[in-house]
């Protein structure tokens, strides 16, 4: 397969090296990506170019405060790294362009030169495509910097000089050594096939800050050895684009089991070492390849998958989750908060990296296949990412090769997921992912493949993921004895109750069991129609039906979970005027959040009413059903 010969070719050529530092040399080379003092940088013996498209330098008293006193409070702190952003460059003939991180670099080597410094050798030179002057001020080390042709150089060499004269000699001291090798800076270099100009673009106007997992990245990088430097950031990078799936980056798809992925550095997601090799050329497919797409196949992919299915958890939690399933001893000190990214990983640093990234693409690749994403303004979907025809991509249901047609078994797993991410949708602490990603990791172990874990997973004799997606609703939702102390309390009723709820009565009414169901539910065989518009949303506001009665008006049979939105519209309505409402809220929109609301109005159907006994009676009957559960 043609397909196929592309893929072995680009990774001879990936993991043979051809990008491989020179040894015996202080150069900068395209993979020698990483974390670097401010000492270390300028010693290497490199040439910075800022070329034509970037602005001029601009910066000035205000930044220069802020980054000056920013590394002093850091000293005085005890900090003992600060990484203060990053240098992106790309390589051009000699030369690297600065594609982001030109007003920093300029700053930090006006900052260095002012503090006349003789423990560094600058080797570094800077160089400006539209002011050659500026070049010639920088290497004459600030002596013939004349006013009137570079003034805001001359301005902000004032500015840093009086910053610095403010601090006495000790202070100074300290400052330099701080300044030179604890503050750092995180170096990419960009692929050569990069548009470079659409880089910048989307750079600048997102006016990006360097974020935790960025550093992370870099701290990994620094402990890597160089051959595997290039290989560990491509994989990082495919597994940080959280919204497209892994298996679009890795030219396999479907062809690519579990296990191979492991036997790219012989360990499983386990950890346990492989006897039944394979070589690498057949494991993984190329990122380059990807990259080097033409403009007009890439142009068509993103306009048909780029984004249509929304991951339910950003980067730095996801990575938050695998490390607390990697620990072995004390999974307690490994926070699901991204806030403490950094502090999780202080120990893993010590470990082997290059275990770590195959760990990390083993569970993104459970990810994309087992985990709900969200299609934009539509329902939770249940989908995997397979190749057709040796070209393009497409999605097809994960426990079915059937766009169509997803059975029930499949359903009930899509919506149990849906359940739990509504009722816990912040992207930290997603306890309930976590213990799913656990339980596939030790699924996956023995299997053979993804088609072989979906089939076990839903199988007629096991229908384990639905078994442990249950337990984990359960124990997240129903413990602590909720059901007896926490659900007459009206608007301080847990949301998570009537999310599971919800769940609960499409369970019943979709399966076989809605006759034995339909008198607790109290509904008749037409309520099935209202479930094609129901979608678990994220909802808000707890609505009370019958707002008159004070004896009453907070118990639970009362209460239904809805949106802010339409609840401000039924305001303080009759159950009447509320029941039309609903109904013609119904015929406009394309879903509706509250199956439980859709029971009260059925209910009331031949009567138009609702009264307290109605209330109690359905109270009764909700709580039966999540006894039951």
């Amino acid at each position: 397969m043609k397909s196929i010969k592309i893929i072995i070719r680009k990774l001879l050529q990936f993991f043979k090296g051809e990008r491989k530092m020179c040894s015996g040399t202080n150069r900068l080379k395209e993979k020698d990506e990483g974390i670097f003092s401010i000492k270390e940088l300028f010693e290497k013996e490199i040439e910075l170019k800022v070329p034509l498209y970037q602005r001029r330098y601009a910066w000035g008293k205000k930044e220069l405060d802020q980054l000056f006193y920013d590394i002093y409070w850091q000293m005085e702190g005890g900090v003992e790294e600060y990484f203060i952003g990053t240098l992106v460059l790309f390589k051009k003939g000699s030369l690297y362009d600065i594609v982001d991180g030109q007003q920093r670099v300029t700053t930090l080597l006006l900052i260095l030169l002012t503090l006349k410094e003789n423990s560094i050798e600058r080797k570094l030179r800077l160089r400006y495509a539209a002011r050659e002057s500026i070049e010639k001020i920088f290497e004459s080390n600030l002596e013939k910097l004349d006013l009137e042709e570079c003034k805001e150089i001359a301005i902000n060499k004032n500015i840093i000089e009086n910053l610095l004269n403010s601090l006495d000699e000790e202070k100074r001291q300290k400052f330099n050594e701080y300044f030179l090798k604890k503050v750092k800076l995180v170096v990419t270099i960009l692929p050569s096939n990069t548009d470079v100009n659409k880089y910048f673009e989307i750079m600048n106007t997102r006016g990006k800050q360097l974020e935790l997992h960025e550093i992370l990245k870099a701290r990994f990088l620094s402990r890597i050895e160089e051959d595997n430097k290039n290989r560990f950031s491509i994989l990082w990078d495919i597994c940080a684009d959280m919204d497209t799936h892994v298996s679009k980056k890795i030219k396999s798809c479907d062809n690519i089991n579990i296990k191979e992925y492991s036997q790219i550095l012989d360990f499983n997601a386990s950890g346990k070492e492989n006897t039944n090799k394979k070589s690498l050329r057949k494991i993984l497919g190329s990122i380059d390849e990807n990259l080097n797409n033409t403009k007009e196949n890439q142009k068509a992919e993103v306009d048909e998958n780029e984004g249509k299915y929304k991951s339910i958890i950003n980067f730095p939690n996801f990575l938050c989750i695998v490390r607390k399933i990697l620990e072995e001893t004390s999974k307690d000190s490994i926070s699901l908060d991204d806030k403490n990214l950094l502090k999780n990983f202080e120990d893993k640093l010590k470990l082997d990296g290059n275990k770590f990234i195959l760990d990390l693409l083993n569970y993104r690749l459970l990810f994309d296949s087992f985990i709900i994403r969200r299609e934009e303004k539509k329902d939770w979907v249940l989908k995997k990412c397979i190749q057709e025809n040796n070209k393009s991509y497409g999605y097809r249901n994960t426990f079915s090769n059937n766009e169509d047609n997803e059975d029930n078994s499949s359903k009930k797993i899509r919506q149990l997921q849906g359940m739990l991410q509504v009722s816990f949708s912040t992207q930290t602490y997603k306890n309930w992912l976590y213990e799913v990603l656990k339980f596939l990791g030790e699924k996956s172990v023995d299997i053979k493949d993804i088609k072989e874990l979906s089939q076990n997973l839903v199988s007629d004799n096991e229908k384990t993921f639905y078994i442990k997606l249950k337990e984990i609703a359960k124990e997240a939702i129903l413990s602590n004895d909720v059901l007896k102390d926490k659900l007459n309390n009206g608007v301080r009723t847990p949301h998570s109750i009537f999310h599971l709820l919800d769940y609960i009565i499409w369970e019943k009414t979709v399966e076989s069991e809605f006759e034995k169901y339909k008198e607790l539910l109290g509904v008749e065989e037409e309520f099935k129609s209202s479930l094609k518009k129901f979608r678990f949303m994220y909802c808000n506001s707890i609505e009370h039906v019958y707002p008159q009665s004070e004896k009453i008006i907070d118990d639970f049979g009362n209460l239904c979970l809805i949106t802010k939105e339409f609840n401000s519209s039924l305001s303080d309505s009759s159950y009447k005027s509320k029941k039309a409402k609903f109904e013609e809220y119904l015929k406009h929109q394309e879903s509706f959040a509250s199956l439980k609301q859709a029971i009260i109005f059925s209910m009331g159907n031949k009567k138009d009413e609702w009264n307290e006994e109605d209330i109690q009676t359905h109270g009764k009957n909700m709580i039966k059903l999540l006894e039951e559960f």
